[in-house]
């Protein structure tokens, strides 16, 4: 998967150069700006996603005992 990848990318570079190379160079200018976006993005939803696993566990906590609770309650019921 790598190598095509890698391959894939060469490829699209060497057509994009052919094709018009001022215009390729602005992009090959502006890849590391995309891998810096990427990058915070990554490390923004990393912790979002641990924020909302501590709230999923809270609520699985509240949910748990509330159910634990109606079995008690309708226990004295019947």
């Amino acid at each position: 998967l790598t190598v095509q990848i890698i391959s894939t990318l060469i490829t699209g570079f060497v057509i994009a150069m052919i094709a018009d190379w001022k215009l390729s160079l602005i992009i090959l200018c502006v890849i590391p700006l995309v891998g810096l976006q990427g990058y915070a993005q990554v490390k923004f939803l990393k912790g979002f996603s641990q924020d909302a696993k501590m709230m999923y566990e809270d609520a699985s906590q509240v949910a748990t005992d509330a159910i634990s609770s109606i079995r008690t309650v309708a226990s004295f019921c019947s």
